[in-house]
């Protein structure tokens, strides 16, 4: 299955210049039911999200 979501209006709402505003992005999914590992990452490559204004 494939996603595509519209980003701009995020784009629109965080004050990013007109000319910057078309963003999409693009998901796919594949190998439903699948066993799957997961680890945490380093610490050293966790980060907080900033807000742009």
């Amino acid at each position: 299955m494939q996603v595509t979501q519209d980003l701009s209006p995020v784009m629109q709402a965080a004050g990013v210049p007109a000319e910057q505003q078309n963003a999409t992005m693009t998901m796919r999914y594949h190998d439903w039911g699948a066993p799957v590992n997961v680890a945490a990452p380093p610490a050293d490559q966790v980060g907080e999200l900033k807000t742009v204004r």
